[in-house]
């Protein structure tokens, strides 16, 4: 009896159970899985913004390193998927590009002999900010890697990858989220309805921003939503209000803290068990933490992303509803795009400082 069988997780269709297990993407997955029997080297898979882009490559990943097919319960497939085995090698952009030195690593990693699963696999994630420097160093491993090498790429502007990258790999295109699959899934994350439907309503399609709204960033929509009714015309009122969007972003991501410390408790635990060398498992927990500070930073940015849409969103509704002028619209308006413009390209300002001044610029509403 095949360990599929024995699960009890049958497939869908021709779907690997581990593929089948993600959220929407129907009959793409059926053709991921037929790839992941003979996978090229080189994958591209592309979709909208909060398609969940990043989960359907890891669970084709696990398809391709399987013993089994893709059954998503063996310890290849639950390793691939909690970032942890030792044959899957991550890229993530460094500030806003892939840098060189990333290549250099991808070609060096790709010469090392797999440890487990006898193949080694590559996951670049938003490979459109490869930088044209970094893509020269990896187009001959592209074109020709070593023998059982898969390299899999992900983006979801496939415009911006350069020519000489996608000309080389397989496309695979998903299709965006419908409401109804993003409600299902938040859903079936224990999420009460109330709370499904504001998240959903408010997330433009983006599973990933519903459940940030739905879950660590339910509280700073809703301060979001209230903030501009509550700004006076003094500076004391802006500096007030700037601590408590301060307090609130670090309240939504510090709940990562402890979701990274338990990742980093149970790597050790899989190494420990598994027995590898000293360097291996170096590497390994240097790869996680490296992925959580970029995860940590990420979450900031979008925190405060979610503090100006809701924002936005506020003033809007207020416009639409004929309860404020536009001159004072045009105000909330013109500020927040000056302060997130601030924000994109100096990413390192100090937020309080950032926020006071964002807020001594908007017109109080009355």
């Amino acid at each position: 009896m095949s360990a599929v069988e024995e699960s009890g997780l049958e497939p869908v269709g021709s779907v690997a159970p581990v593929l089948a297990a993600s959220v929407g993407h129907g009959s793409q997955l059926s053709y991921l899985s037929r790839l992941a029997l003979a996978p090229p080297h080189a994958n591209l898979l592309v979709g909208p913004p909060g398609s969940g882009l990043d989960d359907v490559a890891r669970r084709f990943i696990a398809a391709v390193l399987c013993p089994d097919r893709g059954c998503g319960h063996c310890r290849t497939c639950t390793r691939v998927m909690s970032m942890a085995h030792p044959d899957v090698f991550e890229v993530e952009p460094e500030g806003a590009s892939i840098l060189v030195e990333q290549a250099r690593e991808i070609v060096r990693r790709v010469n090392v002999a797999p440890i487990e699963a006898g193949r080694a696999v590559v996951l670049i994630h938003d490979i459109d900010r490869l930088n044209e420097t970094a893509a020269n160093k990896l187009l001959k491993t592209m074109e020709e890697p070593p023998p059982g090498t898969v390299i899999v790429g992900h983006t979801s502007s496939p415009q911006d990858v350069l020519i000489t990258i996608r000309s080389r790999c397989v496309g695979s295109n998903l299709a965006p989220l419908t409401s109804q699959e993003i409600s299902t899934a938040l859903l079936d994350d224990g999420v009460d309805a109330d709370a499904v439907a504001d998240a959903v309503a408010a997330s433009g399609g983006s599973l990933d921003r519903a459940r940030r709204l739905a879950g660590p960033y339910r509280d700073l929509r809703r301060l979001a939503l209230d903030l501009p009714a509550r700004l006076r015309p003094y500076g004391a009122s802006a500096g007030r209000l700037s601590a408590e969007i301060t307090d609130a972003v670090d309240a939504a991501v510090d709940g990562l803290g402890e979701q990274h410390a338990g990742q980093i408790a149970k790597l050790r635990t899989d190494i420990e068990a598994a027995g590898y060398p000293p360097r291996v498992a170096a590497t390994m927990e240097r790869s996680l933490e490296n992925r959580q500070k970029r995860l940590v930073t990420q979450a900031r940015i979008e925190a405060l992303g979610e503090v100006f849409a809701g924002v936005l969103a506020s003033v809007s509704n207020r416009l639409a509803n004929g309860e404020i002028s536009p001159e004072i619209a045009d105000g909330w308006f013109s500020s927040t795009e000056q302060t997130q413009r601030v924000f994109t390209e100096t990413p390192s300002v100090r937020t309080s400082l950032m926020l006071d001044a964002w807020l001594l610029r908007c017109p109080p509403l009355g």
